[in-house]
């Protein structure tokens, strides 16, 4: 998604005897698409919709100007498997991850995703 350059067709038909017709010009024009609103995974940006950055989400529709930080357990920050994520259930600790609290030190030996 983003601003783009659009090809707009424009065919003048001519309609004439017994449903038939006949086209007579065929021209088009190049026409720039501004956003007002983004999807999930994308936030507005001077009039371009750009996807969340990975380790980022977005979870409605809307005119957000940023996505948010996925969640970080004890320093280690969250991330997703790719840009444009939806949904902070994606978001995950990675697997071999190494995590400290009061008692002790452990590492995630698979991916530890977010859940509501």
């Amino acid at each position: 998604m983003g601003a783009d350059m659009k090809k707009i067709y424009f065919i003048v038909l001519i309609f004439c005897a017994q449903n038939t017709y006949a086209a007579i010009a065929t021209t088009y024009c190049n026409a720039k698409a501004t956003y007002t609103s983004c999807n999930a995974g994308y936030y507005l940006s001077g009039g371009n919709c750009v996807a969340c950055e990975k380790g980022t989400y977005k979870d409605s529709v809307g005119t957000d100007s940023s996505c948010s930080d996925c969640p970080s357990l004890g320093g280690v920050a969250g991330t997703t498997s790719s840009a444009g994520t939806t949904s902070r259930t994606l978001c995950f600790i990675p697997s071999d991850s190494s995590v400290s609290d009061s008692s002790g030190t452990y590492i995630f030996t698979s991916d530890c995703f977010y859940t509501e």
